[in-house]
């Protein structure tokens, strides 16, 4: 399966059944990876990673815990000025059964779905996809008006728009926006993910960004 798929954390059931779903979900371009419903666990996971989505088994409904699943995904998400925060990793849930009272109380928690056993994995598959991709379109539409935004900016410091350095300033000042910590990794982080991104060298990427620098010290105040 192609490693850009959509990569859905969910936590694990019965092992044979946890296979099962895996290969059912194959043909829907998903990656599933299991493990232990408990919180702390699920937080390192999070922490540890970008997953496209959550799927929880609320099997034995800890509300309490959900709960706090769900605030720590809505908090996590950081924010942009007059952008806004940066829409939240869907979290579904599944419920044992039809609970009409238990549903709307996820879903007032800040769950994008729930769905009841037992479900269909086109079900599951089109409840994931919908949710993967409405946040992706948003985060398109978001990242577009921040890159703008810092366009605008670099404009009215005088740097060239047609320089390569121009570009990777607003590349990186958008990744910065949502991710500050990667300031203090330059080298080792935020250049090489923005020049992986752009098919470029890390190296390449600096020296073009100083050569757009060098230029806003040299005619920005004129």
């Amino acid at each position: 399966m192609d490693s850009l798929s959509p990569h859905i954390l969910m936590t694990a059931s019965d092992p044979m059944q946890d296979l099962a779903l895996q290969m059912l979900l194959k043909p829907y371009n998903l990656r599933l990876t299991f493990c232990p419903f408990d919180i702390d666990e699920i937080i390192t996971r999070l922490q540890q990673r970008e997953y496209d989505a959550v799927v929880i088994r609320c099997d034995e409904f800890d509300l309490p815990s959900v709960a706090l699943l769900s605030h720590y995904n809505l908090q996590r998400s950081t924010h942009a000025g007059a952008f806004g925060r940066k829409p939240p990793v869907p979290f579904l849930a599944i419920l044992p059964g039809a609970n009409p009272v238990r549903k709307e109380i996820l879903l007032n928690s800040g769950f994008a779905a729930v769905l009841y056993l037992p479900f269909s994995e086109y079900m599951l598959a089109t409840h994931l996809t919908e949710q993967i991709q409405r946040r992706k379109e948003t985060l398109a539409l978001r990242e577009r008006m921040l890159y703008d935004r810092y366009s605008d900016l670099l404009l009215e410091l005088r740097c060239p728009a047609h320089l390569h350095g121009f570009h990777y300033l607003c590349r990186c000042l958008v990744c910065l926006t949502d991710d500050p910590d990667a300031l203090h990794q330059l080298t080792q982080v935020l250049y090489p993910r923005i020049a992986a991104q752009e098919n470029t060298s890390a190296g390449n990427l600096e020296r073009s960004m100083r050569t757009a620098l060098d230029h806003i010290e040299a005619y920005g105040n004129r």
